[in-house]
Order: structure tokens, then sequence, then C-alpha cells
């Protein structure tokens, strides 16, 4: 008696998951019209596979009525969540597409589906709709990228990826 078993189905359910995880979706940041009285400073800096960024604020934390709130401490029962953004300039994320893809691609242990899947991703950045990651629209704008928490690397709410272009 034969055996029948559902090959298309684990590669089909595989390539989706994958093609899920990794399909991009626009996001845009409006300018806005309000005015503050602070300052906000921004840095990052990354090594090897570790992204660190920072923000710092400074300044009022008058309400509309002119009245200062006083002091602003964060609550005390948040927590980070399992995955935030960042943003990463054109040059950046081009490095960090091309590292993965060449990660995947030249890894004797990742499935046909995963090296297709990737290649795709990568297509659609350096020779697709975006034409060599947006390099020559770099002032216009970042890329935004999906980060994960290390603390909860093992959360399923860490595996949704997402990366996205903003602009003015």
């Amino acid at each position: 008696m034969h055996e029948l078993r559902p090959k298309g189905r684990v590669f089909t359910v595989g390539a989706l998951a994958t093609t899920c995880v990794l399909l991009p979706s626009p996001a845009f940041a409006d300018h806005g019209t309000g005015s503050s009285d602070t300052s906000v400073n921004t840095s990052a800096k990354r090594s090897g596979h570790a992204l660190e960024s920072r923000i710092t604020y400074s300044g009022s934390a008058r309400g509309s009525g002119g009245k200062s709130s006083g002091n602003v401490t964060p609550v005390g029962n948040w927590t980070p969540p399992a995955r935030w953004y960042e943003s990463v300039s054109a040059a950046e994320f081009k490095k960090k597409v091309e590292g993965e893809y060449d990660e995947v691609v030249n890894d004797p242990q990742q499935p046909n589906y995963a090296k297709s899947t990737t290649g795709r991703f990568r297509d659609i950045y350096k020779d697709g709709k975006y034409k060599d990651y947006n390099l020559d629209d770099a002032d216009e704008g970042n890329w935004w990228v999906s980060v994960q928490n290390p603390n909860r690397l093992d959360d399923p709410a860490a595996f949704t990826v997402v990366s996205c272009r903003s602009g003015s």
C-alpha cells in the first residue's frame, strides 16, 4: 500500500509564511503643524548583528494651557515591546538586506524556498520598485526596520517583521 504525503502543502505553507513575514508595508509620517519648546536628540550605532538606538528628550512638559505637568516619569508596570521599529538610512538598509541575503543563500542548511523568498525580497529593493534601495533619494527619508527585543526572543510577537520607507 502506498503512503500519501502532502509534499506540496508543506512547501506552500512554508513559502506563504516566509513571504508574509518578509513582505514590506509602506509607512509615511506627516510633518505635523505643532510647535514645541523641546529638543530631542537621537543616535544609533551598530556592532555586528546588534543595533542600538537612543532617544534623549528634554524640554518643557507643559500642556496647551501653559501649566507644567511636572516631571515626566515612566509608568511603573511598562515593559518594552517584543519588537519595535527603528529608522535607518538607505545605505544602512542596503547593507542589512544584502548581508541577510548573502547569509541565507550561502548557507547549505537553508531550504530552497527560504533562499528563493530572500532573493525575491532583495529584488524588490535592489532592482524592483525601489531601484538600488532608493539611494538616489536618500535625503528624502529613511527606511524603518523591525528590531527584536533581545530580552523577548522567544515571544511570538517578536517574529512580526516589516520594513517600510518614510519620506517627505
